[in-house]
């Protein structure tokens, strides 16, 4: 039985196709690794299109999907090219299991994590991102613990990079807990999120930048409808991947689209969650990521129901249907619905009869 992960099966593809074009894997100058993910139709693959130029109409991505690009280094005349590997998780939190797969030992020292929220649904962002940050620390968290013995120096490592991103003597290092891993949020479907009031786009803004500043990360907005925004993501993803340079703008605007860089934030620019004063001394004895939370579900209350539902039984999940495997799982639960009231009519009977002879039984001890 093989014992290939998912990755390892991914990577032994790209290094046939890369024979298959002609190509060594020693050409290799640099190879980075990109997880996107992210809450469902929120754009993934409409991002990744756009990063690697490519048009293929965007389609609804089941569980897993990887992909790859190339760059060559500017005036470098032996044909050596940068990689990034692109591994794109659809299904939101009902799949946050696969990052098992995707996040290993081989691949941690070059990852990087795109999440992707939809601004255009802001009841579902806070529990979309907790859910999916929270497996991947805990993942990042199991593959260090692996190599413990073998790379012993890997988590130091990871944590050094972690700091340098974010400003190793930030005034912040006691309150923040930036991942091992660069952390890149994209927020999608600007166009729709200015549809907003202006009190709600402050919180889901401010909140963003708080979850974002605590990991350590950048924030980006993005809308397929504003090009300045559509190139500036694009460059971000290039930066990230391909080390490529980007500029420092910073935008914290709560009425304009948030750009925030590595380490350009702050908790005291980010402020106090704008909820009432009430509110806040309730909360008062939480961590600033819990009064956040709580702070933010007091406006946007979590809609889950549909998806808690979904994740108990992914049967139910229209991403993975198949007209075939459906209609036989119909039948079966036909045939087993057909089969409880059989039995519980037996059940019944069984019950009577039994009370029948225990009477029949008293009439003849009389």
């Amino acid at each position: 039985m093989s014992s290939l992960t998912l990755w390892d099966f991914a990577q032994k593809k790209y290094k046939q196709e890369l024979l298959d074009a002609g190509e060594e894997n020693s050409n290799i100058l640099s190879e980075s690794h990109i997880i996107v993910c992210g809450a469902k139709d929120s754009g993934k693959t409409t991002l990744i299109n756009k990063f690697l130029e490519k048009d293929d109409p965007a389609k609804p991505t089941i569980a897993l999907d990887f992909c790859y690009g190339r760059r060559s280094k500017p005036n470098n005349m032996s044909g050596v090219k940068d990689v990034t590997n692109v591994s794109e998780i659809g299904g939101g939190k009902s799949t946050v299991k696969l990052f098992n797969a995707v996040i290993s030992k081989q691949n941690l020292s070059g990852l990087v994590i795109v999440l992707v929220l939809d601004l255009s649904k802001p009841s579902e962002i806070w529990e979309v991102q907790h859910a999916i940050l929270t497996q991947i620390k805990q993942r990042i968290t199991a593959v260090l613990n692996e190599q413990k013995k073998t790379n012993p120096e890997l988590e130091k490592e990871l944590m050094k990079k972690a700091w340098q991103r974010v400003g190793a003597v930030h005034t912040d290092k006691n309150m923040i807990s930036p991942l091992m891993v660069p952390l890149v949020i994209i927020g999608t479907k600007y166009d729709l999120f200015q549809e907003l009031s202006t009190s709600k786009k402050e919180m889901v803004s401010k909140a963003l930048r708080f979850v974002n500043h605590y990991h350590g990360g950048m924030i980006q907005y993005f809308s397929t409808k504003a090009e300045g925004l559509s190139s500036r993501t694009k460059s971000v993803f290039s930066h990230v991947a391909f080390k490529t340079s980007l500029s420092k703008t910073t935008s914290i605007d709560p009425g304009k689209p948030l750009i925030v860089p590595f380490g350009a934030d702050s908790l005291e620019q980010v402020g106090a969650p704008p909820v009432s004063s009430d509110r806040m001394m309730k909360n008062r004895g939480n961590s600033p990521y819990e009064l956040w939370q709580n702070a933010y579900e007091s406006v946007f209350p979590s809609q889950n129901s549909e998806d808690n539902e979904i994740q108990t039984n992914p049967t139910l999940d229209k991403n993975f249907a198949d007209e075939t495997i459906d209609n036989a799982r119909k039948q079966k639960d036909q045939e087993l619905e057909r089969y409880r009231k059989l039995s519980e009519r037996k059940s019944k009977e069984n019950k009577l009869n039994a009370s029948a002879g225990v009477s029949s039984s008293k009439k003849k001890q009389k």
